[in-house]
């Protein structure tokens, strides 16, 4: 998968995600460039005890005074308009996101999902035209378990059923409107006027 379009904008992703992070002083640790990876995704992994023996973590880890966060950094062209609940969602592979619920747990660090939209629509509340935006969107993890649900045929839905993400168990998703936008601190010279 690597070098390919979708690996290159996901990884551009979350370098710049992690450039992000240290503007607002924190230091971070970058999984996602981690060697021991699953073979079957790629992605980076915790060594756990016995029986979750490895688990796939998020792309980074940020850390300051003892304090800590797992993010799990998504690229998306677009959101996606859900017509039966008449929303934009986002949404990930439901295998990977159970993992990071046991990562959450057996570290006791909570994750957040951070979505770098490279389109957003014009009136986020109804189906509307898509304008370019670079927009960085996060939730937690648990808040995305909360107001998210299982969709057994996503990606892809009935035109495309050999597309059910890892595993073939489909994907979690949850409403666009229940993200924060991420603001990007500013530099030390622009907050003095520099």
């Amino acid at each position: 998968m690597k070098h390919t379009d979708e690996w290159a904008r996901g990884d551009t992703a979350q370098r710049r995600f992690a450039e992000i992070l240290r503007g607002y002083r924190l230091c971070v640790l970058p999984t996602y460039a981690f060697e021991d990876v699953t073979p079957e995704t790629k992605a980076p992994v915790m060594l756990a005890p016995q029986q979750d023996s490895i688990l796939v973590t998020p792309d980074l880890l940020a850390l300051r005074d003892g304090w800590a966060q797992w993010c799990e950094v998504k690229s998306k062209s677009v959101p996606t308009w859900y017509r039966r609940k008449a929303q934009w969602e986002h949404g990930c592979d439901r295998d990977v996101f159970d993992e990071y619920e046991v990562v959450q747990h057996k570290s006791g660090i909570d994750v957040q999902i951070v979505v770098h939209e490279l389109s957003t629509p014009e009136q986020p509340e109804v189906d509307s035209p898509l304008r370019l935006s670079g927009l960085w969107l996060s939730i937690r993890l648990n808040d995305a378990r909360r107001v998210g649900d299982w969709r057994t045929d996503w990606p892809g839905g009935a035109a495309q059923p050999n597309r059910r993400g890892r595993r073939g168990r489909g994907g979690w998703l949850w409403p666009r409107n229940a993200m924060q936008i991420v603001r990007e601190a500013q530099s030390s010279s622009a907050r003095e006027g520099r």
